[in-house]
C-alpha cells in the first residue's frame, strides 16, 4: 500500500489528463455562450423590425380614435410626410460582459402611407 502511494510514475499523466478535461469544459462554456449571442442577436432582429410594425398599427388606432394625422404622428414619434408617415429608429447592442459599451447596430427608417 506504501508503495503506491509513493508511486510517482502516474502523477504527469493523470494530471495532464485532469488539465486536458477542464480545458475542454471552459472551452464547450464558451462555445455555448458565443452561440447563445447569436441567437440573441436574431432574435432582437426581429424584436427591432417589430417593433416599427407596432407603431403603424398605433398610428392607424390613434386615426381610427379620431386623433389628426399629426397627433397621431407626435404620439408615436413619426414624422408626417405629405401622404404618408416615416419613422426611424436607432438600435444600440446591450452592455455585456466582452461588450462594456453600448454599440450601434443599426438604422431602420420605415415609411407607410396614411390609409383613410
Amino acid at each position: 500500500m506504501k508503495k503506491m502511494l509513493n508511486s510517482k510514475k502516474g502523477d504527469i499523466p493523470t494530471m495532464l489528463l485532469v488539465i486536458a478535461t477542464l480545458a475542454l469544459f471552459v472551452f464547450a462554456l464558451f462555445t455555448f455562450y458565443l452561440s447563445n449571442l447569436n441567437v440573441e442577436k436574431k432574435i432582437n432582429l426581429a424584436k427591432m423590425i417589430d417593433s416599427i410594425h407596432v407603431k403603424e398599427e398605433q398610428f392607424y388606432f390613434y386615426k381610427k380614435i379620431g386623433r389628426t394625422n399629426e397627433e397621431a404622428a407626435e404620439l408615436i414619434d413619426g414624422i408626417l410626410d405629405g401622404n404618408s408617415i416615416l419613422i426611424k429608429r436607432d438600435f444600440y447592442s446591450k452592455k455585456g460582459l466582452f461588450f462594456p459599451k453600448k454599440k450601434f447596430i443599426m438604422s431602420i427608417e420605415y415609411r407607410f402611407p396614411i390609409l383613410n
